[in-house]
């Protein structure tokens, strides 16, 4: 789940259900389940699996790539074939009818799943290797983005999981057919490497003539930005080809270039 500022606390006696609307469950400063006032007011054993259906992905939460706590993600061009296995967690009350990756108002008491990069919306089928209970939410969200966790789950997701007492657990995630119709390509950007910057020329020849001993690349330019010189390599016409020469790199010794796009 992407960090968002947590809303004021409102209060409220009525749960409300519909195809539009969440319940009205209070937002809390600290991560938790729901009041017991509203576990009482509905059956979770009741609620659903998610049912897989034909869907578009999300015109918001798709993008090529983007970057968060310093960290580049791809968003993946399709969920077929995707498993994995690694640790689950859950959210709950603190984004509690706050906006999700895609736009929709995050509801703890559905069974959807933030992921950090499954096309948006992904069905998926989660399976508890700690006890064997497998549950399928819509992934519409982003997150987590703690090290070592693949997928946070709703607050019923991990009610029925079996690990809300725990807070993760151990999962494999499967995506599920039908796959999200992908999104008509988009041509508004290239896709660019910056490689170094430094106001130090002697920095900057060090750093051309190591890459030169190392790796043949023609598409490098140099910009000038009042007292900055900056090594850049581009265009890409994906963010995955810019994404593929800044690993190369890394696997030669150089820092992870920062991936940027502008318009074409």
């Amino acid at each position: 789940m992407k960090p968002l500022k947590v809303s004021s606390i409102v209060a409220v006696s009525l749960l409300i259900f519909g195809c539009s609307s969440v319940p009205q469950i209070p937002n809390t400063a600290k991560d938790a389940a729901p009041p017991a006032q509203y576990l009482t007011a509905v059956d979770i054993g009741k609620i659903p699996n998610a049912a897989p259906a034909q869907e578009s992905q999300s015109d918001k939460g798709n993008p090529e790539f983007y970057v968060t706590n310093d960290k580049r993600y791809l968003v993946l061009p399709t969920a077929d074939g995707y498993k994995e296995k690694g640790i689950a967690s859950w959210y709950g009350t603190r984004f509690h009818a706050l906006k999700t990756s895609n736009g929709e108002p995050y509801d703890m008491l559905s069974m959807s799943a933030a992921h950090k990069t499954l096309p948006l919306p992904t069905y998926v089928k989660v399976t508890n290797l700690e006890n064997g209970k497998s549950i399928v939410v819509r992934v519409n969200d982003r997150g987590p983005f703690k090290p070592g966790r693949i997928i946070d789950v709703s607050y019923t997701a991990a009610l029925k999981l079996g690990m809300t007492s725990k807070g993760t657990a151990r999962v494999e995630v499967e995506a599920l057919a039908p796959y999200p119709t992908p999104l008509p390509p988009s041509n508004k950007y290239y896709y660019y490497l910056r490689l170094i910057a430094s106001n130090d020329p002697n920095a900057i020849n060090s750093y051309l003539k190591r890459l030169d001993n190392k790796t043949e690349m023609t598409n490098l330019f140099l910009e000038e930005r009042k007292n900055m010189y900056l090594i850049q390599a581009g265009p890409y016409d994906r963010a995955m080809q810019a994404d593929d020469q800044a690993k190369q790199l890394v696997s030669l010794g150089f820092k992870d270039p920062n991936l940027f796009q502008r318009p074409r």
